[in-house]
C-alpha cells in the first residue's frame, strides 16, 4: 500500500539554530518536495482519486495524455474528464476502496485527446493509498504505463508466426530440431500434420520417427543421417512415410548439422517437404510420354526436336515417314528439309528464321517430294524451347500429313466457287424480278386507275336508275371490288420493290386514329356479302398519333380484307381501337380459318402463306402482311397475331400516342 500525505512543502526556516523538531519538519518538507517533483516529472502516468471519483492529484505526464493541464484536473470528476479517454475506471477504483487491495496490470486501449485518431495501449494498476496513523484507504492511486510499442511488437511476432505457419502449410513443409546428444526431437505442428499426426502427439525421439518411415526406405534414410552426422554429405533424402491410417506419402528431408568445438554432432535442424504430388506428377509424366508416343502413332503424327547449338535433330518414326524415310533410318536436319519441293524450300527456311528472331510459334504447310516421285502436303508446327527465362536453345514441334485435307479443301473451294456463281445468278434474277414487278406494276396501275374510276362513276350513275336490275347492280359492285383488290395488290408489289431499295417513305402528320378507322370501316361496309358483319368498337375521345394516314389506311384495308377473305363461311369481324398505356392499339378480330401455330412466326415474311390457306385454295401472294409489318415499323410500332386454327385470329397493331394534347376548337354556337 502507498502511504502518502498531500501537503505543500513549508517555507525552509532561517539558517539559524533550530530545534530538533524544526529539523525534522524541514527534512520532511524537503522529502515532500522531492516526492512531488518525482511525481510531476515521472515518465509514467500517475493520478490519485477520492471516493467520489474526483482527481486529488495528477502528474504532468498523464495530464498531457488527457490533453488538459494538470491544474484543470483538480477536483474534476473522471466522468467529465476520463483518464486516457477511458470510461471504465470507476468500478476498479470502487473495488480498491472496498477490498483495500491493489488491482494490477489491467490492459486498456484508447485514443487520447492528445493524439486523436491514434489507438494506443496501456498497462494500468490501482493501489490503495492509506493514512499513516489509521491505515484507512482514503485515496486510490493509479499508475499508467504505455505498452503500445510492446503490443505492436507482439502483433508483428504473431503475424510473423502466422505467416510462417501459413507458408509451411501452403508449401506442405514442416521444420524439426533434433538434439543429437539428448536424442530429443522438436516438430512443428505442420510437420506432425505431414505425418498424419495431431498436434503435440509425436513422441519426440529418433526411433519413434524411424518407425513411421516405410520399411523399404529405412536403410537409405539411416545411411543419409549417419553420413551427415559424421560430417560427410549433407542430409538430403527422399522416402515414404506411413500414416496411422495406413496412407503412404512421399517426403523430401533436408537438414544441416551443428557441431561443437570438438567436432561432435550436437544438433540437426531441417525440414520435411511433402512431395507426394510431385512424385505422382513425375510418374504421370512418364506414363503420359508413353501415351503420347502411342497417340502420335495412332494419329499418324510425327514429333521432332532441333538443338540450335549442336544443330542436331531428333524425330520419331512418324516424322521420318512423312518425309519418305524409313523408321530406323538416321536423318539429319539438312537431309530432312532437302525433301521439300524447290518452291517451298526457301519459304520454309525464311519462316523458321523469323520464328527464331521473333520468338513466336510456327505453323505452316509445305510440299514434300518422296523418292518415288509422289508429292505430299505436310503441316509443320513448332515453337522455341527455353531454359527458364533464358534465351531459346532449340525448337520442338510436330508434323502431320494433310495431303487428303488439302485435296478436300480444293474440292470445297471449287464447290464454293460454283455456289458463289449460282448465288450471283440468283441475285441477278431477283434484280430482274424486282425490275419486272416495278415496270409491270406501273404499266398495270395506269389502265387500272382509269378502269376503276369509270366503274365507280358508272356505279354512281346507275344507282339513281330504278330500271337497273339487282343482278346488274351486283355485277357492277363485283367489278368495282375486284378492281380495288387488284389496285391493292399492285400497290403491295410496288411497296415491296420500294422496301427492297429502301425507298418506302411516310408523310407523317398528327391526326385522330379513331376517325381514320371509322372512315375505313364505313368504306368497306357497302362491299360486304350478307354472310359477313363488320363491327366497330371505338373509344369516344379522339386518339391522336403521329403518322401517315394513307399508309395506315393501307394497313387497315389489308387486315380487314384478310379477315373477310380468310372467313369463307362468313361471320363476325370486329375492329377495335383502345389506349393501352402510352400506346394506341388496333385489333382486327375474325372467326375464320385461324393460323397453325407453326406458321405464325413466319406469317409476316415475304411471299409466305400458311398451309391451311393453300388447302382451302384461297388466292393470294403472301405479300400483304409483309408490307403491313414494314409500314408499322416505320411508325415505331409493332404488329403481332394471336390465333388458334379453326377458331379465328386476332391481329394487333400498337402505335405510340402523340405527346401533344388534341386541339380544342371553339363551339360554333
Amino acid at each position: 500500500m502507498l502511504v502518502l500525505a498531500f501537503a505543500h512543502a513549508p517555507t525552509p526556516p532561517e539558517a539559524t539554530a533550530r530545534s530538533p523538531l524544526a529539523d525534522v519538519t524541514a527534512q520532511l518538507g524537503t522529502e515532500r518536495a522531492h516526492m512531488a517533483s518525482l511525481l510531476d516529472n515521472a515518465p509514467i502516468g500517475i493520478a490519485f482519486f477520492d471516493r467520489t471519483h474526483r482527481y486529488v492529484k495528477i502528474n504532468n505526464f498523464l495530464a498531457a495524455l488527457n490533453g488538459t493541464p494538470a491544474a484543470a484536473h483538480h477536483q474534476a470528476s473522471i466522468n467529465t474528464l476520463p483518464p486516457l479517454n477511458i470510461q471504465t475506471f470507476g468500478p476498479l477504483i470502487d473495488q480498491v476502496f472496498t477490498e483495500h487491495k491493489p488491482v494490477l496490470n489491467r490492459e486498456f486501449t484508447s485514443e487520447t485527446l492528445a493524439r486523436p485518431g491514434v489507438r494506443r495501449y496501456w498497462l494500468t494498476s490501482f493501489y490503495p493509498v492509506t493514512e499513516p496513523d489509521t491505515l484507512a484507504t482514503n485515496y486510490v492511486g493509479m499508475i499508467v504505463t504505455e505498452i503500445s510499442e510492446r503490443k505492436r511488437n507482439e502483433e508483428l511476432m504473431r503475424i510473423s508466426a502466422s505467416r510462417l505457419a501459413i507458408a509451411q502449410r501452403a508449401g506442405q513443409l514442416g521444420t524439426f530440431e533434433w538434439n543429437v546428444q539428448k536424442n530429443s526431437m522438436l516438430w512443428t505442428p505442420e510437420l506432425e500434420a505431414l505425418y498424419g499426426l495431431e498436434p503435440g502427439t509425436f513422441e519426440g525421439t529418433y526411433d519413434s520417427w524411424l518407425l513411421r518411415i516405410h520399411p523399404d526406405d529405412h536403410a537409405a534414410v539411416h545411411a543419409s543421417v549417419s553420413s551427415a552426422l559424421a560430417g560427410g554429405l549433407p542430409y538430403d533424402v527422399e522416402f515414404r512415410v506411413r500414416w496411422p491410417d495406413g496412407t503412404e506419402r512421399w517426403m523430401l528431408a533436408k537438414g544441416d548439422v551443428l557441431f561443437d568445438q570438438r567436432g561432435t554432432a550436437e544438433r540437426m535442424i531441417g525440414i520435411n517437404i511433402d512431395i507426394t504430388e510431385r512424385r505422382q506428377v513425375v510418374s504421370a509424366l512418364a506414363e503420359r510420354r508413353q501415351q503420347l508416343e502411342l497417340a502420335l502413332d495412332a494419329a499418324s503424327m510425327g514429333a521432332w526436336q532441333w538443338d540450335m547449338a549442336s544443330r542436331s535433330l531428333i524425330c520419331n518414326s512418324g516424322c521420318k515417314a512423312h518425309f519418305g524415310f524409313a523408321p530406323d533410318e538416321q536423318v539429319a536436319a539438312d537431309r530432312l528439309i532437302a525433301r521439300l519441293t524447290p518452291e517451298d524450300f526457301q519459304r520454309f527456311r525464311d519462316d523458321m528464321r523469323r520464328t527464331i528472331e521473333n520468338d513466336q510459334p510456327y505453323d505452316g504447310e509445305f510440299r514434300v517430294q518422296w523418292p518415288d516421285g509422289s508429292t505430299h502436303w505436310l503441316r509443320i508446327t513448332g515453337r522455341l524451347m527455353h531454359h527458364a527465362e533464358q534465351a531459346a536453345y532449340g525448337l520442338v514441334g510436330i508434323t502431320l500429313d494433310v495431303t487428303a485435307t488439302r485435296a478436300m479443301f480444293d474440292e470445297h473451294a471449287n464447290i464454293l466457287a460454283r455456289e458463289q456463281a449460282a448465288l450471283a445468278e440468283t441475285q441477278q434474277a431477283l434484280r430482274l424480278r424486282d425490275e419486272f414487278l416495278l415496270v409491270a406494276s406501273h404499266e398495270l396501275k395506269t389502265p387500272l386507275t382509269s378502269m376503276l374510276g369509270n366503274a365507280q362513276l358508272l356505279q354512281r350513275r346507275i344507282s339513281r336508275d330504278v330500271n337497273i336490275s339487282p343482278a346488274n347492280h351486283k355485277a357492277l359492285g363485283v367489278l368495282v371490288n375486284q378492281a380495288r383488290r387488284l389496285e391493292r395488290m399492285i400497290n403491295d408489289l410496288l411497296d415491296i420493290t420500294r422496301i427492297s431499295k429502301g425507298r418506302l417513305s411516310i408523310d407523317a402528320q398528327r391526326f385522330d386514329l379513331t376517325k381514320l378507322v371509322r372512315q375505313v370501316v364505313e368504306e368497306i361496309q357497302p362491299t360486304l356479302y350478307l354472310s359477313h358483319t363488320v363491327v366497330i368498337n371505338l373509344c369516344h375521345a379522339p386518339m391522336m398519333i403521329e403518322g401517315d394516314p394513307l399508309r395506315l389506311e393501307q394497313v387497315l384495308q389489308n387486315l380487314i380484307q384478310n379477315a373477310l377473305k380468310y372467313s369463307p363461311n362468313g361471320g363476325r369481324i370486329e375492329v377495335r381501337v383502345e389506349a393501352i398505356g402510352e400506346q394506341a392499339r388496333i385489333s382486327v378480330i375474325d372467326e375464320g380459318l385461324g393460323i397453325p401455330a407453326g406458321a405464325q412466326p413466319l406469317l409476316f415474311s415475304q411471299f409466305y402463306r400458311a398451309s391451311n390457306v393453300r388447302l382451302q385454295q384461297i388466292s393470294g401472294m403472301g405479300i400483304g402482311l409483309y408490307v403491313v409489318k414494314e409500314i408499322v415499323a416505320m411508325h415505331h410500332g409493332t404488329v403481332r397475331v394471336e390465333s388458334h386454327e379453326g377458331k379465328g385470329s386476332t391481329f394487333m397493331i400498337d402505335l405510340p400516342l402523340s405527346a401533344t394534347p388534341p386541339l380544342t376548337l371553339p363551339d360554333p354556337s
